[in-house]
């Protein structure tokens, strides 16, 4: 693909989501717009572009995964990305089988607005065997 078609495609991409961001928020303006971007096809850059043309959208919020991808799609370095290109302009939304507690909690340390993730009644299970065993062990106070 030559240079010139790949920036008539990004400004065709971001008509068609300005044009459809602005549609619904006409229709009901204060109902939330989450883009989803899958990430876990893109390179670095198109990710970064992505990023932009989410923001220039209007959007509210950009999410990194539908969670349908062959193999976990997440990576907490995207959820830094987000937030070093999206400033607080939008909110973001991590997503795509994160598989444990540690890398929800470090979404939110990177900039995630929401951890979107249907392993939470299992995290919550492992934390409460961990804070059993500690207490029988006496290494938490009760």
């Amino acid at each position: 693909m030559c240079r010139g078609s790949k920036t008539v495609t990004r400004i065709n991409v971001r008509n068609e989501l300005t044009e459809f961001v602005q549609a619904v928020k006409a229709k009901k303006p204060t109902v939330l717009v989450k883009v989803i971007v899958e990430c876990y096809y893109l390179s670095h850059d198109d990710k970064v572009t992505v990023c932009n043309l989410v923001v220039e959208s209007g959007a509210d919020y950009i999410k990194q995964s539908t969670g349908t991808t062959p193999n976990s799609s997440f990576c907490l370095g995207d959820t830094r990305l987000f937030r070093n290109v999206v400033g607080d302009k939008i909110k973001i939304k991590s997503s795509g089988w994160i598989m444990n507690v540690e890398d929800a909690l470090g979404s939110i340390e990177f900039g995630a607005s929401r951890v979107g993730n249907s392993l939470g009644p299992q995290w919550l299970a492992e934390f409460d065997k961990q804070l059993w065993s500690q207490t029988q062990a006496g290494t938490v106070e009760k």
